[in-house]
């Protein structure tokens, strides 16, 4: 067996020793049993050395397999914290299931400048205001879920669920802003149909899929029920094309007991979204062909949402609208796409007409006609992402009804331009700002009314 250097040292030593002192031979027998003892230790902790020289070796050729082993150990046990979570908060970890909180909270500064009752005069507004929503949607299953939103505001309120700074420091109400139940039934899924999609309550409206300010405020929630249905027609390599369809049964008003007063909305949308691989672009080239019916049911009779917001009215009866129905037919096309290093591009066309106007020219008839384009740059949504869009409407008096279309252009009767910017300065704050520049139609040359109007807003959003 091969000896170790520092055995063969120390054996080296001992003889030394015993060759300086004679008295030392006396007991050579003795210091040989120990040098051999010793031998025997060195060479027990050689072999120790070596093994575990073996097992650093083999462990580091494995490359961190026993590291993987050891985070597999540390895995927590889904059953376990199942149990150990019910057991803290009893049935209610069923009810916390599937159940997600959104919400918002937006600060906002708004100045108003009019001008046209005299040619110096003008009509100047400045007010802070404040919008705040927050609600849930819990699903029970694929098939079933249900959503709740309060926000601020108040009964009267259509367009808007801003409250403004204002009232002595007085109590802001809040108001039910969404209550709907939405079914997804799985069995519908056959052939083409990729979805048939149900909600009742009050919802969030579909239509504006397919629409823009000048048909629907974004703040309006319809009450009633829709059922949209969406099927593959092609799925291609270079080419996806849906075909959807919307139709929707909507309360308006509650009439005065006869049966032909109560006012109701049945509405239909219908039309393509394609999707469009191009070489040599990154992303997809995107289309909405789609077109809309709405058919307001006795609407425009006494009573149903007397107040104007632009649209003509009757001689000698102002709750009564001048139209002698609303059934408005509007087309929508949409087109977005990314170019270089610029962000996503979006561009719209939207066009309407009450079909329905009939009303006599010489007392205010036609104006039935509205239309609007679009252009928006990007999209605030991650921290350091922007946005920025203008958009051009021209909203006839007799063409919408007035009481859903955007309250900050001015409902109907005005045409004008949009400019809207924001940029997200982190994934939950947004400051953004618009500028409205608005005229009536009907009257923009007549300096006995308010012929026009600037609008300009600032906000801070914070999201859920």
């Amino acid at each position: 067996m091969r000896k170790h250097p520092i055995t063969k040292a120390l054996g080296g030593f001992a003889v030394f020793l015993m060759l300086l002192n004679p008295t030392v031979h006396a007991d050579e027998a003795k210091l040989i049993s120990m040098v051999e003892k010793l031998e025997k230790q060195m060479s027990s902790m050689q072999r120790t050395i070596d093994d575990q020289n073996k097992k650093i070796r083999t462990l580091e050729s494995r490359g961190g397999a026993e590291k993987s082993g050891s985070e597999e150990g540390m895995k927590i046990d889904h059953a376990d914290f199942d149990n150990n979570l019910k057991e803290s908060l009893g049935d209610a970890s069923k009810w916390l299931k599937g159940l997600n909180f959104k919400g918002d909270y937006r600060l906002r500064y708004e100045g108003q400048s009019e001008s046209g009752k005299s040619q110096n005069s003008t009509n100047d507004r400045n007010r802070f205001r404040y919008r705040l929503r927050f609600g849930f949607e819990k699903t029970f299953s694929e098939e079933f879920k249900v959503g709740w939103r309060l926000a601020s505001g108040d009964l009267a309120g259509i367009t808007s669920t801003n409250q403004t700074f204002d009232s002595n420091f007085g109590y802001k109400s809040i108001v039910t802003d969404l209550a709907y139940a939405t079914y997804v039934p799985n069995w519908a899924k056959v052939g083409i149909i990729n979805q048939l999609e149900i909600t009742g309550g009050k919802f969030a409206n579909p239509f504006t899929e397919g629409s823009s300010m000048m048909i629907w405020d974004g703040d309006v929630t319809p009450e009633g029920i829709y059922e949209k249905i969406q099927l593959k027609l092609l799925k291609t390599e270079g080419v996806d094309v849906d075909l959807s369809f919307l139709a929707g049964q909507m309360v308006l008003e509650e009439g005065s007991g006869s049966d032909h007063d109560d006012a109701e909305l049945f509405a239909y949308q219908g039309g393509f979204e394609t999707t469009m691989y191009v070489p040599g672009m990154s992303n997809p080239v995107e289309m909405k062909n789609l077109a809309s019916f709405y058919d307001y049911m006795d609407f425009n009779l006494p009573g149903n949402f007397a107040a104007t917001n632009g649209n003509f009215t009757g001689t000698g009866n102002q709750s009564t609208r001048l139209a002698s129905a609303f059934a408005v037919f509007e087309i929508y096309n949409e087109l977005s796409f990314q170019a270089g290093p610029l962000p996503k591009s979006t561009i719209f066309f939207d066009w309407a007409k009450n079909v329905a106007e009939n009303a006599n020219d010489a007392q205010g008839g036609g104006y039935n006609t509205s239309w609007g384009l679009g252009y928006k740059l990007g999209k605030a949504k991650k921290k350091g992402t922007w946005q920025l869009s203008y958009e051009y409407y021209n909203i006839e008096a007799n063409a919408v009804p007035g009481v859903f279309a955007d309250s900050d252009f001015g409902h109907a009767d005005r045409r004008g331009s949009v400019f809207k910017g924001a940029y997200a300065l982190t994934d939950n704050l947004q400051l953004g700002a618009a500028a409205f520049f608005t005229r009536p139609i009907s009257s923009e040359h007549d300096l006995t009314v308010d012929t026009k109007r600037s609008l300009f807003q600032v906000d801070l959003v914070w999201k859920i």
